[in-house]
């Protein structure tokens, strides 16, 4: 669900792109709305806000390297490469995910895991179009491969920062925490009084922060508290998947046979990813 509602996020952003808001812009914009909006939730529901001191600097890291920076080096490497090959070079981060996780002794590193890795990362790359892009000749600089691979990094970083959190708090004081001091970095480089447009673009930000946003990631969040990182990691390379339906179906774009094949090759990983070995079953 939360890989579903990320791939709405190409449908708001076109729009808000023709009202004149810059990517940093929408990205600030977006974080300090679906913070007013969580907090909004958290004090009707009131659901505790507060977290421990000690617990404090771990999340400055989780929002600066987990979401803040994600952020900007992927609105780095849109700049420097083809859309279709910066969504492939985001996706590595299944792999550094799983790297993390077997370093940390926390998960296993299996060859059944690294084939279904390969196979969802294959279908990324067919699904994003990034597999025409290279057969094209169309040249990937050194820098927008080292920015790609840097944001995969830092998106991995958020799973296994969110991993974490989870087993301190619930979702919600973690999206609350999160969003809160991102907004204050990114508030830096975009403020967001000054970066709000025309009120026809308001409905169009309002879903931005609600959709693929705040109730993306506390859905996310909340999966991590009952799978692995990396099982979470790999189930989220479905948000390709999901933008390119909707590209096909609400804005009309081609869906190729390398794309078809792609949504093949991903939902196949999934599927195998999540299903029970006949072991597990018999155990019980």
């Amino acid at each position: 669900m939360a890989a579903g509602l990320w791939g709405t996020f190409g449908l708001f952003g076109k729009k808000l792109f023709t009202y004149g808001y810059t990517s940093i812009e929408l990205a600030s914009l977006r974080t300090w709305i679906a913070w007013a909006l969580l907090a909004l939730l958290m004090l009707v529901r009131r659901q505790p806000m507060r977290i421990a001191w000690r617990d404090v600097p771990f999340y400055i890291v989780y929002a600066l390297f987990g979401f803040a920076l994600f952020q900007v080096l992927y609105f780095e490497t849109l700049e420097r490469t083809e859309v279709a090959v910066a969504a492939a070079l985001i996706y590595t981060a299944p792999a550094f995910v799983l790297l993390i996780s077997a370093a940390a002794g926390v998960e296993q590193l299996n060859a059944r895991r690294v084939g279904l890795l390969l196979l969802a990362l294959i279908g990324v790359v067919l699904v994003t179009g990034a597999a025409r892009t290279i057969r094209s000749g169309a040249p990937v600089s050194l820098n927008a491969t080292l920015f790609g691979l840097a944001a995969g990094f830092t998106y991995a970083l958020y799973t296994v920062f969110s991993k974490r959190g989870v087993e301190r708090y619930d979702s919600a004081r973690n999206m609350f925490w999160v969003f809160a001091l991102a907004s204050l970095i990114l508030a830096i480089s975009a403020p967001p009084w000054k970066a709000i447009g025309p009120v026809e673009s308001f409905p169009w930000l309002f879903g931005i922060a609600l959709f693929p946003t705040l109730i993306a990631y506390l859905l996310y969040v909340k999966a991590l508290g009952f799978t692995e990182a990396t099982t979470a990691s790999m189930l989220a390379t479905a948000e390709p998947v999901v933008a390119a339906i909707l590209g096909a179906v609400v804005l009309g774009e081609s869906m190729g046979f390398d794309t078809v094949v792609g949504i093949a090759l991903i939902v196949t990983s999934a599927v195998l990813l999540v299903r029970r070995q006949p072991e597990v079953l018999g155990s019980h």
